[in-house]
């Protein structure tokens, strides 16, 4: 028998990959490629880990943390 894990992943934890990939872009490749859109990219992963901490059930506490470490 096969035996696979499968792990179904929630669509915050997508928008916390998608975040980290985008921000893993703008420093690993050259600056005189990613410098025009480097903006973009930042403020488009702030909005998906945004979107990540909102759909998460945090108690107070954590919300203030999450805050301050983003």
């Amino acid at each position: 028998m096969n035996k696979i894990i499968k792990k179904s992943y929630e669509i915050k934890d997508v928008y916390f990959f998608l975040g980290i990939v985008l921000l893993t872009i703008t420093v690993f490749f050259s600056p005189e490629y990613i410098n025009p859109i480097k903006k973009y990219i930042g403020v488009i992963a702030v909005i998906l880990f945004l979107a990540k901490i909102s759909l998460s059930e945090y108690t107070k506490k954590e919300y203030i943390i999450a805050f301050f470490v983003e």
